[in-house]
């Protein structure tokens, strides 16, 4: 019975102190992600934060190429107007 106790109470401390000792870890800042109240505090800073949407708004932007956009998609077929009839 005595040993029984021991374990029992050792168990109780034990898990005790794992859940006091792990609250630290939640309450942390992600060091993964830079958050806006540490990044934009600059006008450079602010600057480049439109950067990662060129490619959305102007499609073709940064791959090295030309790219018409939805002008292309015509392209090869009898919907696009030529300036050469015969053609």
């Amino acid at each position: 019975m005595r040993q029984h106790s021991y374990w029992r109470k050792a168990l109780l401390l034990s898990s005790g102190l794992l859940a006091l000792s792990s609250c630290n870890l939640l309450d942390r800042e992600p060091l993964d992600q830079v958050g806006p109240d540490s990044y934009y505090g600059t006008a450079e800073q602010l600057g480049t934060f439109p950067i990662n949407y060129y490619a959305t708004l102007f499609p073709g932007h940064g791959s090295g190429g030309y790219h018409a956009g939805i002008a292309t998609y015509d392209d090869g077929t009898d919907n696009q107007a030529t300036t050469n009839p015969n053609r």
